[in-house]
């Protein structure tokens, strides 16, 4: 299978991944997993393999070429920016513009990608609360680009496998340190830290480092292993108390196992799916769409009581009953189109044109590519 129909199925993971997000937050769930967190834990296995893998890829052709490490490293994080940073700033702007709360009073968290400690220090905040998974993002970007193009390749691999041991040790020990608090202390879901989802990041790491020969054994073995040692684990950790912050590594092996299927290629009409333009687009526009469906709520009421022109208004001139409008499934039929035609809209209008402008940021100088 090429190389272009598999990244092609990356995509459409992407897609499915966006897909269990959105019924998550719609409050559908399935039985054994809660949808939300397990498309966001396929995103961060996604990104740990694809970032681990440009990363390890920059450093061989660096040492090659007689590269600079720290240019690349420069490189890198220009590229990151123009790839994250155009769209959250401009629905941050947005938000302000429109007064939307809380984002309206917290926006310099989130414009500085702390957004997850905000709400670790001050709980859920309505709009915008999905933007935690996108500041965990960049903070791991702040660490591990500096460990994979600065360490020895053998120190890449301790770390990956330091960071899945100790994401739900992390976790137990938070759960466990809260319980034994006493008085109006409490923590915050310890969820929203870093390390608490470094069993993601590094499971997606470690396949990628599989993928170029750092890690045995192979990586289709490798992911059989551990999403088949995932899975089984997941079952059992269910039926055992206070196991539940393990439970999410073993989904994670999981998810990775996903990854790798989708990035060797899957043969037939799952495969075929995947790889259709309607998932592929979606894929492309899922980064986009799930900043955005935090917000697409907030902006509906905004437009039916309090802009300029009130849409209550203009709906009472149509004549429609105010039972519809204000109706739940209305709201939905509106918060999930909306969504998709904000993030179509912005996927040209931002985030492409701002893509294509990493062309001109290359890893290497072109001294050293010569």
């Amino acid at each position: 299978m090429s190389q272009n129909k598999r990244m092609l199925q990356l995509d459409g993971l992407r897609a499915v991944a966006f897909i269990m997000v959105t019924l998550g937050h719609a409050g559908i769930e399935v039985p054994l997993v809660s949808l939300g967190m397990a498309g966001v834990g396929i995103f961060f296995v996604l990104s740990g393999m694809l970032i681990t893998g440009i990363l390890l890829d920059t450093r061989d052709q660096i040492l090659d070429a007689s590269g600079s490490r720290c240019f690349a490293l420069r490189q890198f994080y220009i590229r990151r920016f123009l790839r994250l940073a155009p769209l959250l700033y401009s629905v941050l702007g947005l938000c302000v513009l429109t007064k939307l709360q809380p984002v309206a009073s917290t926006w310099p968290w989130h414009f500085c990608y702390l957004s997850n400690i905000y709400q670790y220090l001050n709980g859920w905040n309505g709009w915008g609360s999905n933007l935690w998974t996108l500041a965990i993002e960049e903070q791991y970007y702040l660490m591990w680009p500096w460990i994979v193009l600065f360490a020895p390749k053998r120190w890449v691999v301790r770390c990956l496998i330091l960071g899945v041991v100790a994401a739900p040790v992390f976790r137990f020990l938070m759960s466990a340190l809260e319980l034994s608090t006493s008085g109006d202390f409490r923590m915050g879901d310890p969820n929203l830290l870093p390390v608490a989802q470094f069993d993601c990041l590094s499971l997606g790491g470690l396949l990628a480092a599989s993928q170029r020969g750092l890690v045995h054994p192979a990586p289709s073995r490798l992911a059989r292993l551990l999403g088949i040692g995932g899975l089984v684990c997941w079952i059992v950790l269910r039926t055992i108390p206070g196991a539940g912050y393990f439970v999410e590594t073993a989904q994670a092996a999981v998810w990775l196992f996903l990854v790798h299927c989708c990035a060797v290629g899957i043969p037939g009409r799952v495969g075929s799916l995947l790889a259709s333009k309607p998932m592929v687009y979606l894929g492309q526009i899922s980064y986009g769409a799930y900043v955005l469906q935090g917000f697409v709520g907030g902006w509906w009421q905004w437009l039916l009581y309090t802009c300029p022109l009130p849409g209550y208004r203009v709906f009472a001139r149509l004549h429609l009953s105010e039972a519809i409008y204000t109706s739940n499934w209305f709201s939905m039929v509106v918060w999930l189109l909306g969504n998709l035609v904000l993030a179509v809209l912005f996927w040209h209008a931002v985030e492409l044109p701002f893509n294509n402008l990493k062309r001109h940021f290359p890893y290497m100088a072109a001294k050293a590519q010569k």
